[in-house]
């Protein structure tokens, strides 16, 4: 009865926006807007004797998976990238057809499961890798394509319903500061295998905090997907639009058929006491920049159903499935172009973008008025990161030196698959050297940590080049993504992430080489 009375007593001071996520979306909005499809699906959650318990659990999975393998072995093979912090294997699926050669098919990853309460991210890979192998109206595309697929990313977190890896971190904020065990097995299968397309899978929350903010009794998503592909500016220009104008484009409009509503993904945050939305991404910290900048064609894919239980769990798993198969179909009709946009850019010479802001423009977008139960156009305020005003823009080098004494930063390079190599010759050398002259420590922990925000000056002097470094040439095919972590200014910087530590008027260990003389 104590509890009851605390309750009451707490709730006129604690505002409709603190409560309204905690509760799934009403039952009258599923019936309306997302009824579940009418379709047979024979992935675990839906056999019989699973629907009404739960989700797929990992040993459903491994069992489903291993069936498929038995049934395919001329395709399909089953290893492992590493374990789970709670030593589960975490399963890499592999669908090549061996006897064609690899010149002739693109590299394509797809992955699911990176948060361990979006289910209908698992469900629609594992629909994925079931269709290619069992039906012909998908199968005849595996020809053409070497897939590596991770269904199950975060094991731990999917046992329990649970977002983050069993130590509280997030897996896709973990891109570039890679402090968590399952990143790193991810980003080596990710390195060693060079995608060429990725896909990586996920569920959005419809019903979010700001939400309560909007019309008489708050908003919820009208969506049923959302896309989240990057705009960083360093990803070249090619590769973003194919991204949109080919792959989002056609995938959008496979999901309209089927009476699918989807946009770019976006979000909400408060901005000098009001909520903006942003749509885009810039960040190399989550997946999407973070392979773009690998100049892999890569898009993030948002199902609409965190929060909402089993509610529509038919129709999120379709959306999964319909836009991984639009992006088959189209890739494989594009081949030529495709090969083209991802062909090695070692040449690439572009200037620089360390930092940029998004326009702040007025946008209507589609909504679902909860307390009328009908869908709204609702005018808000977007920070458009897809039309980017830049602030730091700095002349490409032609390498890095970094001291071999930076295991953390020569270990995070490695399994980015950043190319180094040590010095041939002890010959003279113009560098620059970044010279603090602006430091924040953010006072919050962000993911375990205390960012650090800088501003640098470039400070040119010649030194002698010695067996104390590693060279990090910016003539290789990852040389956006070197870039990205090493100017310390950009929010994915291992400054940033404090994988490397400064302090005002310092010097940073490492250098940008200019010339050699």
């Amino acid at each position: 009865m104590k509890k009851i009375l605390a309750i009451l007593i707490f709730l006129p001071f604690t505002g409709f926006s603190q409560i309204l996520p905690l509760n799934p979306q009403p039952k009258k909005i599923a019936d309306k807007f997302f009824p579940d499809f009418d379709v047979d699906i024979n992935t675990p959650a839906f056999n019989s004797d699973n629907y009404k318990r739960g989700f797929t659990n990992y040993e459903e999975m491994m069992t489903f998976l291993y069936e498929l393998e038995k049934s395919n072995k001329a395709l399909m093979n089953v290893s492992f990238i590493g374990e789970s912090q709670k030593e589960k294997k975490i399963p890499l699926v592999t669908i090549n057809n061996s006897k064609i050669n690899s010149n002739e098919k693109i590299k394509f990853w797809i992955q699911g499961g990176l948060h361990g309460d979006e289910p209908a991210s698992t469900e629609g890979v594992l629909l994925i890798i079931q269709k290619l192998l069992t039906d012909s109206k998908y199968s005849k595309y595996i020809n053409s394509f070497h897939f590596e697929i991770v269904p199950m990313a975060n094991i731990d977190g999917y046992e329990r319903n649970y977002r983050n890896v069993i130590n509280g971190l997030d897996l896709n904020r973990d891109q570039t500061k890679m402090r968590i065990p399952e990143t790193k097995y991810l980003k080596r299968a990710f390195t060693e295998f060079g995608a060429e397309i990725a896909i990586d899978f996920h569920e959005y929350r419809p019903i979010r905090r700001d939400f309560a903010k909007f019309s008489s009794f708050g908003i919820a998503s009208a969506y049923d997907v959302l896309f989240h592909y990057s705009s960083n500016l360093n990803v070249p220009i090619e590769n973003r639009l194919i991204t949109k104008n080919l792959f989002v484009s056609n995938a959008s409009k496979e999901l309209r058929s089927f009476g699918l509503e989807n946009r770019e993904y976006m979000t909400t945050r408060k901005y000098k006491g009001d909520i903006h939305f942003r749509q885009g991404t810039t960040t190399a910290i989550s997946s999407t920049s973070s392979f773009a900048l690998t100049n892999c064609i890569s898009t993030l894919v948002e199902i609409r159903g965190v929060g909402i239980k089993k509610t529509s769990f038919k129709r999120r798993v379709m959306s999964t499935f319909y836009v991984g198969m639009s992006f088959i179909k189209t890739a494989h009709e594009n081949f030529a172009k495709v090969k083209s946009v991802v062909k090695n850019i070692s040449n690439y010479n572009d200037d620089i973008i360390v930092k940029a802001k998004p326009k702040i423009k007025n946008m209507t977008i589609k909504a679902i008025d909860i307390a009328e139960n009908k869908k709204i156009d609702l005018d808000i305020i977007m920070q458009d990161l897809h039309d980017l005003d830049v602030e730091i823009t700095r002349k490409r080098p032609i390498g890095y030196l970094v001291p071999k004494n930076l295991v953390e930063v020569i270990e995070r390079l490695d399994l980015l698959g950043v190319e180094m190599s040590e010095v041939e010759n002890q010959r003279e050398v113009l560098v620059e050297k970044y010279l603090v002259t602006d430091y924040f420590k953010v006072p919050v922990k962000y993911e375990g940590i205390y960012k650090q925000e800088i501003l640098t000056e470039l400070v040119r002097e010649e030194i002698s080049l010695s067996e104390d470094y590693l060279i990090v040439k910016l003539n290789q095919k990852n040389s956006n993504l070197a870039v990205e972590v090493l100017e310390p200014e950009t929010v994915s910087s291992f400054v940033s992430f404090n994988v490397v530590n400064t302090e005002l008027f310092q010097m940073l260990p490492y250098l940008r080489i200019l010339e050699y003389k």
